[in-house]
C-alpha cells in the first residue's frame, strides 16, 4: 500500500474493517486481530493475523483502498524463520484395515503434518452415470507451501454424454467450456498435481527426510463429500497406492452447528471474512480454522483423528466407507405414494415425505409432510368417482 497516512488512523480502521471489534471480551486482553502498520520505504506494509484476513480486505476494496488509483497489492508467500510449522503429537494405536478379534495393535507416539485440500469442481447427473462430479481447479496448502493447479476432470473427458451436458468439448488434447479454452491434458495433468504435492510430502517427511519433524500427514477438507470427490478422482487417476505412501488419514474440520466456515472462523477468532471465497482462498480460510483448533486445544489432535478422520489404507480399500460419511452428514428424504389403478394406468392421490437428519450433538430432527393430489383424466369418470366418494364441483373448475 503506497502512500502518506497516519500508522495509528490506518491501524484502527483496518481493525474496524476486518475485525467484530464490538463482541470482544474484557478491554485488558489485547486484539489479536489488530494489523501490524509499519512504514518500508515509500510503501505501507500491514501485516494481519491470518492470511485469509489480508485476502479478504484486498477483496472488500479490490485493490482501491480510499483511492481511485491502485494502491494494494498481496505480498508474496514466503517462509519465515522465526515461524514454525504446527507440530502436534499424537498417541496413535494402530489397525489393520480389517481387524480381526485377538489380532494385536500397535500404540505409537507420532507427529503429524497437517495439510489442507479446497477444490473447485463440475458436476451434472444422467440416467447411466447418476450424479458425477470432478474437480477442475485443486489448492493444496501444507505449511508456507501452496500449491494451486487447474487439473483435467477425468470422469468427463472418458464420456461425451457428460462433456455435453455441462458443455465441455475435448478436441485435440484440448478442453473447452462453452467454446473457451480451459485447459490442456497434458499440462494440466493429474500426474503435475501429485508430483508437486508428494514433493512437498518428501521434504517434510521423516521417512524421506531425515532432518524433518513430521512422522505422518494428514489430508484435511472441508467436508466428506469433497473426500469422496477428491478419493474417486485419484482412483481414476491411479495414484491411490502413491498417496497411500505419503498419507496416513483424511479428515474433515468440524463445524459443529456452523454450516459455514466464515462463521466457524469468526466464532474462532472474531475475524470477518465475507463475499464469495474462490478455491484458493477458501483453503487459506480452511487452514485458519485448523491453525486455531490446533492452537486451542491439545486434545483437539487426538479428538480430530479419533472422529474426524479416516485411515487412508481403509478410505482407498473400501469402495463406500467415504460414501458412508457423506450420508451422516445429509439430509434424508423417505417419500411414499398412495395411488390407485383403473386396469390401465396408475394415479397418485397423495404424496408424502419426511425428511430427518442428525445434528452434531446427536439429536435427531424429523419433518412430516403430506399432500392431497386429485387425480386427472379418465380415472375422474362418474363411475369411478362415486366408488371412491370423491365429487368434482364442475361450477368451479
Amino acid at each position: 500500500m503506497a502512500g502518506s497516512v497516519n500508522i495509528s488512523i490506518l491501524t484502527h480502521n483496518i481493525h474496524q474493517d476486518t475485525c467484530d471489534f464490538l463482541n470482544h471480551g474484557p478491554k485488558s486482553v489485547t486484539c489479536r486481530n489488530i494489523p501490524l502498520v509499519l512504514y518500508e520505504g515509500k510503501q505501507v506494509k500491514v501485516k494481519f493475523y491470518h492470511r485469509i484476513q489480508a485476502v479478504a480486505f484486498m477483496a472488500k476494496y479490490n485493490g482501491y483502498y480510499n483511492s481511485n488509483f491502485l494502491n494494494m497489492s498481496l505480498a508474496e508467500l514466503v517462509d519465515d524463520p522465526n515461524e514454525s510449522q504446527n507440530i502436534a503429537n499424537v498417541t496413535l494405536t494402530k489397525e489393520f484395515p480389517y481387524r480381526l478379534a485377538g489380532m494385536p495393535t500397535r500404540t505409537t507416539n507420532s507427529s503429524l503434518l497437517f495439510s489442507t485440500i479446497t477444490m473447485a469442481t463440475i458436476s451434472t447427473e444422467s440416467v447411466h452415470s447418476g450424479k458425477v462430479t470432478d474437480p477442475i481447479r485443486i489448492s493444496f496448502l501444507c505449511g508456507n507451501k501452496s500449491i494451486t493447479k487447474n487439473v483435467i476432470p477425468l470422469t468427463f473427458v472418458d464420456n461425451p454424454e457428460l462433456q455435453a451436458r455441462v458443455g465441455l468439448k475435448l478436441e485435440a488434447g484440448n478442453l473447452y467450456l462453452a467454446d473457451s479454452w480451459i485447459m490442456n491434458e497434458e499440462s494440466n495433468a493429474p500426474k503435475l498435481f501429485f508430483e508437486a504435492m508428494i514433493e512437498i510430502f518428501m521434504q517434510n517427511l521423516k521417512q524421506n527426510n531425515s532432518e524433518s519433524k513430521f512422522d505422518e500427514a494428514v489430508l484435511v477438507f472441508s467436508s466428506w463429500k469433497d473426500v469422496s470427490i477428491f478419493v474417486k478422482w485419484v482412483k481414476l487417476a491411479k495414484y491411490d497406492h502413491v498417496i497411500s505412501n505419503y498419507v496416513s488419514y483424511f479428515g474433515v474440520i468440524p463445524t459443529g452447528d456452523k454450516k459455514d466456515h466464515s462463521e466457524v472462523y469468526k466464532q474462532l477468532t472474531n475475524a470477518m471474512v465475507s463475499g464469495e471465497l474462490q478455491c484458493q482462498e477458501e483453503n487459506l480460510l480452511l487452514k485458519a480454522i485448523l491453525d486455531e483448533n490446533l492452537k486451542k486445544s491439545r486434545k483437539f489432535c487426538e479428538s480430530f483423528i479419533n472422529h474426524q478422520c479416516v485411515d487412508t489404507e481403509s478410505l482407498f480399500s473400501k469402495k463406500d466407507d467415504c460414501d458412508e460419511k457423506v450420508i451422516e452428514d445429509s439430509n434424508v428424504c423417505i417419500v411414499s405414494l398412495e395411488f390407485i389403478n383403473d386396469d390401465e394406468n396408475y394415479y397418485i392421490t397423495q404424496i408424502g415425505t419426511c425428511i430427518f437428519n442428525k445434528s452434531k450433538t446427536g439429536r435427531l430432527s424429523k419433518r412430516l409432510d403430506f399432500s392431497v393430489v386429485l387425480p386427472e383424466g379418465p380415472v375422474m369418470n362418474n363411475v369411478l368417482n362415486l366408488d371412491l366418494g370423491i365429487a368434482r364441483n364442475m361450477e368451479s373448475d
